[in-house]
């Protein structure tokens, strides 16, 4: 069984792909991870008290009130854009080269009369430029196409900014704020325009709405990507031969041991990832001490654990 997760890491680093496969449990769940999964929870349950729970569970108590923030915010914006979430947490199972590919799609929504996927991302920056050349989303589209499965006109890629909005300056003599720096967005600043204003809008305020138009920055945004399908087909073909790689890889290492396997893949890791994967002080031992045995190494990892 493959998921697009584990052929990534086959990918990335052979190496820590099979330290996961041999020893789970040794890498620590990031807090970003968390509070993703807690968003993902509120949203698929319909409730912040299910999301607040999730945290509170994990000790990251500090992380609520931004938690409450992003999901209103979702909520308001889904209900501005009239999109129906019709089901959450979809998984599915497809065959490919006589292999099981798996994964999970996060939403079917309807959206404009029309049925959609939908992928929810959380993240300090929204960045959309690889939207529609993800990998993943592709691999969302690829398996309800050869299911045959709900038909969707594309996905909707909605990102949520990890932040609390800030709120546009009131000065001392009661007027907004028209400074570019207080990173307000459009929306908010229109808000507090017509509390302040009402209908009688200053001019300057008027051209600082105009400058919001082009320069803020949102702090939810939806993309709509589709894939062609000749784009489907290279997924799949990369899928394949990915998975017989990873395969090779997993059936080495049943053959011959864990460090004979890791020992006859390629050279040492750059620098990059030597400085966040956990095996790294392991992946040097196993190439400068000849005498290494499996049993070293589950000690080394019975210890990362403990």
């Amino acid at each position: 069984m493959s998921s697009y997760t584990s052929l990534v890491a086959t990918q990335k680093c052979k190496r820590s792909r099979l330290f996961r496969n041999a020893y789970s449990g040794v890498n620590k769940i990031s807090d970003a991870f968390i509070f993703g999964s807690a968003y993902h929870e509120s949203i698929q349950h319909n409730d912040i008290n299910v999301g607040i729970d999730y945290l509170k569970q994990r000790g990251m108590e500090n992380q609520i009130e931004l938690l409450k923030e992003m999901y209103d915010r979702f909520q308001r914006f889904i209900a501005r854009l009239g999109i129906e979430i019709l089901e959450n947490e979809i998984e599915f199972h497809l065959e490919l080269d006589g292999r099981d590919f798996q994964g999970k799609i996060d939403a079917i929504v309807r959206w404009n009369g029309d049925i959609y996927l939908a992928e929810f991302k959380t993240a300090k920056a929204l960045t959309i430029e690889h939207i529609d050349a993800d990998a993943q989303i592709t691999t969302y589209l690829l398996a309800c196409d050869r299911l045959n499965q709900y038909n969707p006109k594309g996905l909707l890629w909605i990102g949520n900014k990890k932040a609390i909005e800030k709120e546009p300056v009131i000065l001392k003599n009661g007027n907004l704020s028209t400074a570019k720096n207080q990173g307000v967005t459009l929306e908010s600043y229109k808000a507090k325009v017509k509390e302040v204003y009402g209908d009688d809008i200053p001019e300057n305020i008027s051209s600082y709405m105009k400058w919001l138009e082009l320069n803020s920055t949102p702090y939810i945004a939806m993309v709509r990507t589709t894939r062609t399908p000749q784009q489907l087909q290279d997924c799949e073909n990369t899928i394949c031969a990915l998975m017989k790689e990873e395969k090779a890889l997993i059936d080495n290492y049943k053959e011959k041991g864990l460090v004979q396997a890791v020992r006859e893949c390629a050279c040492l890791p750059d620098k990059v990832c030597m400085t966040t994967c956990p095996y790294k002080e392991l992946c040097i031992d196993l190439f400068s001490n000849q005498d290494l045995t499996d049993d070293d190494v589950k000690a080394y990892i019975d210890g990362l654990k403990s």
